[in-house]
């Protein structure tokens, strides 16, 4: 039986502290939004209407599914079409991919970061939460988005393609383009020791840790978490 529901995203928190995974995910606190995630959910929003027009309609669905089959085709889904899911450890694991480029025998899922300075590299939440969208892509299920609504495609549709990840960095402001990381492959080797860990922080089996890159003194959740994790 599944326990309940996780948000790939949060694997991001896992990589960039697991205090606050295990804050958010097994204790329920709900950090207060501040301005740059508000910035940032303005400038997703703004993605997502410029793609609009690209969006498939219910009746090209099982060409579309064809097409992301076909070894040789070239898709580009708009973006946050593609909803992704899996289930390990008896969780239920799901997100949604900002967007998804398949060209040939490769799949590359793209990640929108909006951001006021970049570091200049690939992070390593970044690296946790796409490992956690194409491992879905690879052993989980895979649908399309219309609205509230999800029309499932199947399950394991891009074992056959090699799935990469890469981050594109805009300023939350301007938009323009910060950083740009190199596309990088997914290796399940590299994401089940991730995975198994989050599902032992979820199950208080393991003792959340902080990360090199936790960042304390910004972090909105840090009274709770001396006071709960010491």
């Amino acid at each position: 039986m599944l326990r309940r529901i996780i948000p790939i995203s949060a694997f991001a928190s896992l990589g960039y502290c697991e205090r606050y995974f295990y804050m958010t995910q097994v204790l329920g606190v709900k950090p207060a939004p501040t301005r740059a995630m508000r910035a940032g959910a303005r400038q997703h929003s703004l993605s997502r209407k410029l793609d609009e027009a690209k969006r498939f309609g219910r009746e090209e669905i099982p060409a579309l599914k064809e097409r992301l089959c076909d070894a040789a085709s070239v898709v580009v889904l708009p973006r946050e079409a593609l909803r992704v899911a899996f289930a390990h450890g008896g969780y239920f694991f799901r997100g949604q991919v900002d967007k998804l480029v398949k060209r040939g025998s490769e799949a590359l899922v793209l990640e929108e970061k909006f951001v006021f300075r970049s570091y200049g590299k690939l992070r390593k939440s970044h690296e946790y939460q796409l490992s956690g969208y194409c491992h879905a892509l690879k052993a989980g299920l895979a649908g399309y988005a219309f609205g509230k609504a999800t029309r499932w495609l199947g399950k394991g549709m891009f074992s056959h393609l090699e799935v990469k990840y890469m981050v594109i960095e805009r300023h939350r402001l301007t938009r323009e383009v910060l950083f740009a990381s190199q596309p990088k492959s997914y290796s399940a080797k590299t994401f089940l020791p991730i995975l198994e860990r989050a599902v032992g922080i979820l199950n208080g089996e393991v003792h959340p840790d902080r990360n090199e890159e936790a960042m304390c003194e910004r972090c909105s959740l840090a009274q709770a978490c001396d006071k709960t994790l010491r």
